[in-house]
């Protein structure tokens, strides 16, 4: 747990130069009550501490007096999708269109999982049409089982619907997205020099 917050916050720091270390941060390890099969709580604690650090010494960079920062890991993962989360005496209640059949994940004809997404309309009819089926999960999960997942990603990319195919870290870093991600550090600022030459052109 620990582990995961820390290298989270540390790759973080390490590329946006913060000099707070992770032990100042206190963290307060709160369960989150959600199925988790990787440690996105502790992802979220490392990412949620890394901006208030920032906000910290942003603060003092500007004659603030220093500030301590607090995490509370339910906060911080639920605050990453805080519509998905509602809960009542520690059970999850959601609704609306997120919790729709066509959204969730599916296995292809290959074996494969893929993650769909249909919240709005046009994507959920775009879904159910390249499918040919109706809104419902049980003829989602047979129509789906014969598609291949490598033609489902690359009907999908050319159609602008949503999906994500789970694939595993090899196949990640063996992806054309993964490959060119590979050598990128897990922040960069190219955006803000771009922006930055854009409004002050005479600072180049």
């Amino acid at each position: 747990m620990k582990q995961a917050q820390k290298k989270t916050y540390d790759d973080i720091a390490s590329a946006v130069s913060l000099s707070t270390p992770f032990e100042k941060i206190a963290v307060e390890d709160t369960p989150t009550f959600l199925k988790e099969p990787i440690a996105v709580a502790d992802f979220a604690v490392g990412v949620v501490g890394a901006a208030g650090a920032s906000a910290v010494e942003l603060g003092e960079a500007r004659g603030l007096p220093s500030q301590d920062v607090a995490v509370d890991r339910r906060h911080a993962v639920i605050s990453f999708n805080d519509a998905m989360y509602h809960f009542m005496n520690g059970v999850p209640i959601m609704g609306g269109e997120i919790t729709v059949p066509v959204n969730g994940f599916y296995q292809a004809k290959d074996g494969k999982w893929m993650c769909f997404n249909g919240a709005y309309p046009h994507l959920r009819d775009g879904i159910l049409k390249y499918f040919d089926a109706p809104h419902d999960q049980d003829a989602l999960i047979r129509q789906i089982a014969k598609h291949d997942s490598a033609k489902i990603e690359a009907d999908f990319a050319k159609m602008g619907l949503c999906m994500a195919p789970l694939n595993t870290h090899e196949e990640w870093l063996a992806h054309p997205q993964g490959q060119a991600m590979s050598d990128l550090p897990i922040v960069t600022m190219e955006a803000a020099l771009v922006m930055s030459k854009i409004l002050f052109p005479e600072t180049e």
